[in-house]
């Protein structure tokens, strides 16, 4: 029996190409937490080789250490926060449907600060709605009028389309909670095997080993930046934020503080913007001191912290453009659910790495070439 080399060759791409799907059809269930496992395990393992070191090379020691102190301070807490946030958004929702269904709009309104009553009820009667009986004050004659949904009917199935969403997202705390428990597995994993995978991967991989090398330190560099950039801006608006929150003693902490850390990874928004609107509401329920000081805590720290600790945190390491940033952010929402906040961005400086690393490899290929 002959061996043509270019049929074996053909073959093996084709059992290739089978065993890559099959591996994709196996992880895709778990992408998003094995994704966010892979980005922690990548930003901690300098710590976790100087604790396996101070632990007598004991690295399965060290990666249980790390991964339980990272569950303890990170991921439990930010568990415990969304599911309180969804929790009490879910409660103010239907509290809000039931006024909007037996009182209209004039219960509605009754349930704003005193200061804000006077300005909704302007704005109901610049819009004409007559708030005892939810229907336009100048009704006119005709069908055409008559056929025309009320304002304040409009607002009721607002609500209730909100409140529908809500139950969606408490349906889905159960599978926040079991994405969170995959990255607290995968997290031990990747840091007490972290470095035979790697090896692994480098001889499977078809590129030299300082290529391989160079290529696997820039990419822990990138992430590292892209997680600072993100992540521990974002942590630092929102402790920033929730300080002034403290203070002034703003209503619904829990869930302000959430909204502000989830604003504060969405570029030229950031965690400042809430801050501001929720002073801006404050002063106009008649706290005018505490709202105007909140605007200002707004304005000056926390919007401050992202322009500055930002580029200091990220000095030296590769940086995005803000809009590749934003783009990222919304395709990784989309893919990665809610992890793809940072895995977005982390792909598309994986993306920026590899075409380095492909340039790196054909300047030095052309270097070794004889004259």
């Amino acid at each position: 029996m002959t061996h043509d080399p270019a049929k074996s060759r053909r073959f093996l791409i084709l059992l290739l190409a089978i065993a890559t799907l099959l591996l994709a059809l196996i992880v895709a269930p778990f992408i998003g937490g094995l994704f966010s496992a892979a980005v922690f395990a990548t930003v901690l393992y300098p710590t976790y080789a100087k604790l396996a070191a101070k632990l007598g090379d004991r690295g399965r020691l060290a990666a249980i250490l790390l991964t339980a102190a990272v569950t303890v301070m990170v991921i439990a807490p930010v568990t415990v926060a969304t599911v309180l946030t969804v929790q009490a958004v879910a409660v103010k929702t239907d509290a809000l449907v039931t006024v909007a269904t037996d009182e209209g709009l004039l219960g509605l309104i009754q349930q704003l600060p005193e200061g804000l009553q006077s300005t909704a009820r302007n704005a109901a009667e610049l819009f004409s709605v007559d708030l005892e009986g939810q229907q336009p004050t100048d009704s006119g004659e005709g069908s055409e009028s008559n056929d025309k949904p009320a304002p304040a009917g409009r607002f009721t199935g607002a609500f209730q389309a909100a409140a529908t969403i809500v139950q969606h997202l408490l349906a889905g705390l159960t599978t926040l909670v079991f994405e969170l428990g995959i990255v607290v597995l995968a997290l031990f994993f990747f840091l007490a095997e972290g470095r035979n995978l790697v090896q692994w991967i480098g001889a499977a991989a078809p590129l030299s080993s300082e290529h391989y090398q160079r290529f696997v330190e820039e990419f822990q560099d990138v992430t590292v930046g892209v997680f600072i950039s993100t992540v521990a801006s974002a942590a630092l608006q929102t402790g920033l934020a929730a300080i002034g929150y403290v203070v002034v003693g703003a209503p619904m902490l829990v869930v302000l503080i959430m909204v502000t850390f989830v604003a504060a990874f969405i570029p030229a928004i950031g965690g400042a913007t809430v801050v501001v609107v929720t002073g801006a509401l404050i002063a106009l329920g008649g706290e005018l001191g505490w709202g105007c000081g909140l605007v200002a805590w707004g304005l000056l720290p926390v919007a401050l912290s992202d322009n500055i600790a930002k580029p200091l945190m990220a000095q030296g390491r590769v940086r995005l453009p803000t809009s590749v940033i934003f783009f990222a952010m919304l395709g990784g929402l989309v893919v990665l659910g809610p992890m793809g906040v940072v895995g977005g961005p982390l792909i598309a400086s994986f993306f920026v790495v590899v075409t380095r690393t492909l340039a790196q490899t054909e300047d030095s290929d052309v270097a070794e070439q004889p004259a």
